[in-house]
C-alpha cells in the first residue's frame, strides 16, 4: 500500500457531498475503503436524522461487505442491543484491535463466526453529535507497519469526510425544504407544489386512487386588511391553513399558492371528494369563509396548469353564485 492511495482516496471524497441521500455517502465510502485502504470487511451503523429534528432515529446497518456481507440479520440484532455511544464502543474506537486480544469476552464471542483478525470502530458525526459508526475489519494482519499507518490514515479521513458530507447534505435538504415552504402559514408554497405534484399523482396512480386538485379563495380578505390591518389578515390566513391541516393527510399536498389563494391536492378513492365539505366546515368554524373549485386529474386535465385552470373556473362560478364577487 502506497501513499498514492491516500491521495487518490481524498480526490474521490470530493464527490461524496453530491449524493442525493445520506445513505449514498455511505455506499461511496465503503467503495473507497475497499479500494484504497484495503479494508476487506466492514459495515456502517447509521441513525438517520433528516426528519426535521435533531433526535436520532433507530440505528440501521448499511453497506455490509466482505465477511459481513451475508450477516444482515445478525448485525441488525447486534446493533439493536448496542448503544451507539463512544463508551459502548470502547476499546475498539478509532484504532485497529486484534480480535483475539479484545478485552470484552462478549465482543470476542460475537465476532468469532466472522473469522476476523483485526477490527476497529470509527464514529460518524453530524453537527457535533455521534449519529453512527463505521466498523472496519480485516481477515489478515497488515503486511507491515507502513501499510497499517496508511490504512489508518485513510480510515480516519473517511470518517471525517463522511461527517462533512452528511452535514452538507443536511444543509442542502433544509435549504430545499425552506425554499418550498410559505413563511406565513408553514404550508407548501407554489414552488413546493410544482415540485411535489407529479410524485403525488404517481403515488396515487400506483394505488389505484384518484387525484383531486382543489383551489380555495378566502372571501373578504381585502376588507379585513383594509378595516383591521394586515396583521388581522395574516391571522385569517393562518386560521385557514390550520383548517386545511385538520382535514388533510400526510399523503396530501397543502399549499398557499399566493395572496389569499390556497391549493389542496388529495388522493382519494371517492368519486367526489368529501374533503370539500370538511374544508368548508372547518374554515367556517374558525371564522373564515372560502370559495372552492375542484378538478380531477386525468378527467379535467393531465397537467398541474390544466387542473388549475378548470378548478379556478369552477371557483369563480361558485363565487358568482354566492355573490362574493
Amino acid at each position: 500500500m502506497e501513499a498514492e492511495d491516500f491521495r487518490r482516496f481524498l480526490h474521490q471524497t470530493r464527490h461524496w457531498s453530491r449524493a442525493k441521500r445520506d445513505v449514498g455517502v455511505l455506499a461511496m465510502a465503503a467503495e473507497g475503503l475497499r479500494t484504497y485502504a484495503k479494508v476487506d470487511s466492514g459495515f456502517f451503523v447509521y441513525q438517520q436524522q433528516w426528519n426535521g429534528t435533531d433526535e436520532p432515529g433507530k440505528p440501521v446497518v448499511y453497506c455490509a461487505w466482505g465477511a459481513f456481507a451475508r450477516a444482515q440479520s445478525e448485525l441488525e440484532h447486534l446493533v439493536g442491543n448496542l448503544p451507539i455511544t463512544t463508551s459502548a464502543l470502547q476499546p475498539m474506537l478509532e484504532q485497529w484491535m486484534s480480535v483475539a486480544r479484545l478485552r470484552t469476552l462478549e465482543m470476542t464471542y460475537i465476532l468469532r463466526p466472522y473469522q476476523l483478525n483485526l477490527i476497529g470502530v470509527w464514529p460518524i458525526t453530524s453537527r457535533e453529535k455521534m449519529v453512527g459508526a463505521m466498523v472496519v475489519a480485516r481477515r489478515q494482519p497488515w503486511p507491515d507497519s507502513a501499510a497499517n499507518r496508511i490504512a489508518t490514515a485513510i480510515v480516519d479521513a473517511c470518517a471525517a469526510q463522511i461527517s462533512v458530507a452528511l452535514d452538507l447534505i443536511r444543509a442542502l435538504n433544509l435549504a430545499e425544504e425552506a425554499s418550498q415552504s410559505d413563511l406565513l402559514t408553514g404550508l407548501l408554497n407554489r414552488r413546493g407544489l410544482e415540485v411535489q405534484f407529479q410524485q403525488t399523482v404517481k403515488d396515487a396512480t400506483a394505488k389505484g386512487q384518484s387525484v383531486f386538485f382543489i383551489i380555495m379563495d378566502v372571501d373578504g380578505l381585502k376588507e379585513v386588511n383594509d378595516g383591521h390591518g394586515h396583521p388581522a389578515g395574516d391571522a385569517l390566513l393562518r386560521n385557514v391553513s390550520s383548517a386545511i391541516r385538520k382535514v388533510t393527510r400526510h399523503s396530501d399536498l397543502a399549499c398557499r399558492y399566493g395572496g389569499d389563494e390556497f391549493v389542496v391536492v388529495i388522493q382519494s378513492t371517492e368519486t367526489s371528494p368529501g374533503v370539500v365539505e370538511r374544508l368548508h366546515r372547518e374554515t367556517e368554524a374558525m371564522g373564515c369563509r372560502v370559495s372552492l373549485g375542484v378538478a380531477q386529474w386525468g378527467k379535467d386535465g393531465r397537467t398541474l396548469d390544466e387542473c388549475y385552470r378548470i378548478a379556478d373556473e369552477r371557483l369563480y362560478r361558485e363565487k358568482r353564485q354566492r355573490n362574493c364577487l
